[in-house]
């Protein structure tokens, strides 16, 4: 299931870039006739008009027999559903409707007049044309077998409408009818002939570009995973001569779990700040992957909600409360900040910590590096998981003692009173806890369990049994 859903962004994500950069393509060469009865203008844009409307009709029409399922090619990825078919609707007339999907595209290109547009129009739908021949066609004769038909109803009907115009030709052809036959003959294998050239040659085409492919797919999966840092932010302090960032000073303080800067993944990250007299109420420091900054003064890409501020009394969530109170104190300050819950990092790496001025981005002190890792075992047995996940659980579930595993506070405080649930059990506040959890799992064993999932077990041991299965799983 998760696959499919999965796919199903991927799939609806690349389909509406296509339409939407064929037709900015197509606008972008488009001009708009000066002179409509002049030449081909009103011919190519009345064509055009009507390809574009066959194609939304023709996608529409699959739409209402496929529904979902269907639309996303479900049967590719799951097994329980009838492997029968019934044609209906378009599928009456068509065994691949999805060929006329293409005549919005040869309609951009009459409309526009662009030959740019007309070749990527005739590559797309022979690319469309080999998916069907060599992906989608065997996989339908696989699964479905002799309920899948060779000829379409519309298909049908061409050939006994010409069928019974051959045999009125051959009666009236007389001498002339071998002749007749044999030219019919050529002209098809010559079609055949093209079409099978063709086929090979974008075979051809796509096994040499598959390399080249394969580096823009990882390219692109690396853009997309950094996209949501890679926000430029301009907002600077025009005020900083006021101020001596040397009186700026950040120190982390140790973990509790063993009394280094390295944090086991969800554990709180405490920071003390001390700044100098009539420093801004409205400071703040954030914490951010090591090279996501590429300055040292200021900080250009998103912190992503992993923020807190000096003074908290200063803020009503990200907004300061009032713009135009005077700075205070009047003394050098320090203080304490925590990092914990959603405004931490649930990514395995290394970090800095940056104190900026005045709720802008300008940097006065930075620290780090500090290392944040899960706790990975090292053999996968059913104890060990469940000791990894003991550890990793209650800090997902911010250490509050109504939600974890009575197994876990025994283990902590001696603890051994049990109010009728398995030791095991824990609870949750909120979907993010168990996301929380999810993302830990992926990282410390390589096994994605879904938010629903993690929800459904909330134990220990069930988890730790469906972790081991996943994994044998993925080895075979």
């Amino acid at each position: 299931m998760k696959r499919f859903s999965n796919w199903k962004s991927i799939y609806n994500t690349s389909m509406c870039m296509t339409y939407a950069s064929f037709i900015g393509l197509a606008l972008k060469t488009y001009s708009i006739p000066i002179n409509w009865t002049v030449g081909n203008e009103l011919l190519r844009h009345t064509l055009g008009a009507i390809l574009i409307v066959v194609h939304i009709w023709a996608t529409f029409e699959q739409y209402e027999v496929l529904g979902m399922f269907g639309w996303f090619f479900g049967d590719f990825f799951m097994d329980e559903f009838s492997a029968h078919l019934e044609y209906t609707g378009i599928y009456r007339y068509l065994n691949n409707p999805e060929i006329m999907s293409g005549a919005a595209f040869f309609g951009l290109a009459l409309i526009s007049g662009s030959k740019l547009v007309f070749t990527l129009a005739v590559i797309r739908h022979l690319s469309q044309l080999w998916f069907l021949s060599t992906v989608e066609n065997p996989h339908m004769r696989k699964l479905y077998g002799d309920s899948l038909r060779s000829d379409a109803g519309f298909v049908k009907v061409i050939k006994k409408v010409a069928r019974k115009n051959a045999r009125l030709l051959e009666s009236r052809a007389g001498r002339h009818a071998p002749e007749i036959k044999r030219v019919a003959k050529e002209v098809k294998g010559t079609f055949d002939k093209v079409y099978s050239e063709t086929a090979e040659a974008l075979e051809e085409f796509l096994a040499v570009s598959k390399p080249k492919i394969s580096g823009v797919v990882q390219d692109t999966k690396v853009l997309l995973q950094q996209s949501r840092e890679r926000l430029i932010i301009s907002r600077v302090a025009n005020d900083l001569s006021h101020y001596d960032s040397t009186k700026y000073h950040l120190s982390i303080i140790p973990s509790a779990l063993d009394d280094s800067s390295s944090f086991h993944l969800g554990e709180p990250i405490r920071v003390k700040w001390t700044a100098p007299s009539h420093h801004s109420r409205r400071d703040w420091i954030g914490i951010y992957r090591v090279g996501a900054n590429a300055h040292s003064q200021v900080t250009k890409v998103s912190s992503l909600g992993m923020w807190v501020p000096v003074h908290d009394e200063e803020w009503d969530g990200d907004i300061p409360l009032d713009l135009h109170r005077p700075n205070r104190p009047d003394v050098d300050s320090e203080g304490e900040v925590v990092f914990q819950a959603d405004k931490l990092p649930w990514q395995c790496g290394t970090y800095e910590i940056r104190y900026h001025h005045a709720g802008k981005y300008n940097v006065m002190s930075m620290v780090g590096p500090i290392k944040i890792f899960v706790d990975k075992p090292a053999t996968l047995d059913f104890q060990s998981v469940r000791s990894s996940l003991a550890r990793i659980v209650p800090l997902c579930l911010d250490s509050d003692p109504s939600l974890i595993p009575l197994s876990c506070k025994a283990s902590e405080d001696g603890i051994t009173e049990v109010d009728g649930r398995d030791p095991d059990d824990f609870r949750f506040w909120s979907e993010s806890q168990a996301k929380r959890i999810s993302k830990a799992i992926v990282q410390a064993f390589g096994v994605e369990l879904t938010r629903e999932v993690i929800i459904a077990d909330a134990n220990l041991g069930a988890l730790a049994n469906r972790i081991l299965v996943s994994r044998d799983l993925l080895s075979q």
